[in-house]
């Protein structure tokens, strides 16, 4: 399971190379790195192996965020051709806005204006969601991009991000625990959680 999420806003014209370089390494070249480590050492039965990343597609405003994203929604989707000889089935997620304490009371309430589901996403919607992928039930599924944020891409209003950073805050919350956990004995899954970790 990767979780990697370093990300500043910032635009076109006001992103530093050494921003854009830094989301690179911590949201792309970190990522490809297990991904590859995990292919080299897989050792489990036929079927069970699984990769699953966090992603986004928020881009304007948020431009080294969602280019870094993008790249590893490449990174995973050529991981699920190259390793489905190994019995490894690759997805990603893209959760959508989901509170996990850094969001304002107005925020909460925009999205729950935008959504059918009438509150923002919980980081339990997408561990659901992970847990049913790393399960055997989900080894039909593999080589997609899934959505677990509920109708907020039918939404006819604008999304309204924050202005402030996106950190690993994003993931762990105010309390400091991951987004994703519990997620059970699974064999033949790793649990990779490495947020703002320039490999």
């Amino acid at each position: 399971m990767l979780s990697h999420c370093h990300g500043n806003n910032s635009h076109i014209l006001d992103t530093t190379v050494e921003s854009f370089d830094m989301h690179f390494a911590v949201n792309a070249r970190a990522s490809w790195l297990l991904v590859r480590e995990f292919g080299r050492r897989f050792r489990a039965p036929f079927g069970r192996g699984r990769i699953v990343a966090l992603t986004s597609d928020h881009v304007a405003g948020n431009l080294p965020y969602g280019a870094s994203k993008g790249a590893l929604d490449r990174i995973i989707l050529a991981a699920a051709e190259e390793f489905r000889d190994l019995g490894i089935a690759a997805n990603l997620i893209n959760p959508g806005p989901t509170d996990t304490g850094w969001m304002t009371a107005q925020q909460i309430a925009e999205f729950t204006k935008q959504t059918p589901g009438g509150r923002p996403g919980l980081p339990d919607d997408c561990a659901n969601l992970v847990r049913f992928l790393c399960s055997e039930e989900g080894g039909w599924i593999y080589c997609q991009l899934l959505h677990s944020y509920v109708g907020l891409q039918c939404s006819r209003q604008p999304v309204a991000y924050p202005n402030n950073s996106l950190d690993a805050d994003l993931i762990s919350g105010t309390s400091g625990k991951p987004q994703i956990e519990n997620l059970g004995n699974l064999s033949g899954a790793w649990v990779l959680n490495s947020l703002d970790t320039h490999l």
